[in-house]
């Protein structure tokens, strides 16, 4: 059997439920985003961002409308191993890693020799790939969990602190304390990294910085701008410009 197995997929409202496998996986979004829920966090993964997730450890996967992404199985075999990382995690994708990832997927290789290059590469564009932070805790209240799966599966929708203590039928104070207790972040923090991922994809779908802007409840492209800035390191425009190839 290989070391590395591919898997391709196209479709529209995926989920799998919390399970676990012996191989490491890494979830690489094409079109779309994917969430990973794992360790009590979200891991979100918008177009051109990928999740890692190493053996052994429980999670579920989901997406929101249609998703295009591409999967891979990376046997954790001892020399398989070198210094891949222990925890899940967002990983930045270069144009060489993307087509790596494709390539496992969707191509043969002619000769053992270069399927071994190939894998050496892609287990360095691994180890070596930046990793961000686009992920938020998830909430053990089943009222709160469901509040945030609102959000995250509606990426259109705008919600206040004062509509969103409204549909827990919680006065704003309480709901501050009691989602900050759940989940170690403010509202403000958390629908803020949500925001972010939820961005990324329609900027990667051609939507204009106003249009993104007004989504993600900003009165102007200015403000997300610095915003995006502050978050991610670089504008809306420098981000395109280094992640769409």
């Amino acid at each position: 059997m290989d070391h590395i197995e591919g898997i391709m997929k196209d479709t529209v409202d995926f989920h799998h439920g919390f399970h676990s496998h012996s191989w490491h996986q890494l979830i690489y979004a094409i079109h779309g985003s994917v969430t990973v829920e794992c360790l009590g966090k979200y891991f979100i993964a918008p177009q051109n961002r990928a999740v890692w997730i190493p053996s052994e450890h429980i999670h579920k996967t989901y997406s929101t409308s249609r998703a295009i992404f591409r999967s891979l199985l990376i046997n954790p075999q001892p020399h398989m191993q070198r210094s891949l990382q222990k925890q899940p995690s967002v990983l930045c994708v270069s144009h060489l890693f993307k087509q790596l990832i494709i390539k496992f997927c969707e191509d043969s290789f002619v000769t053992t020799d270069y399927f071994e290059h190939a894998e050496q590469l892609l287990l360095d564009e691994i180890i070596y790939a930046k990793s961000i932070s686009i992920n938020s805790s998830i909430p053990e209240d089943p009222k709160l969990y469901s509040l945030c799966q609102q959000l995250i599966q509606n990426p259109e929708q705008r919600m206040s602190i004062v509509q969103a203590s409204e549909v827990l039928h919680m006065g704003r104070s309480s709901f501050i304390r009691y989602f900050k207790k759940q989940t170690g972040m403010t509202f403000g923090q958390w629908y803020q990294q949500l925001k972010i991922s939820q961005s990324i994809s329609m900027l990667t779908s051609g939507k204009t910085l106003q249009e993104v802007a007004f989504s993600c409840g900003y009165q102007s492209a200015s403000s997300f701008c610095a915003m995006f800035k502050r978050t991610i390191g670089c504008t809306p425009t420098e981000y395109l410009q280094d992640n769409t190839h």
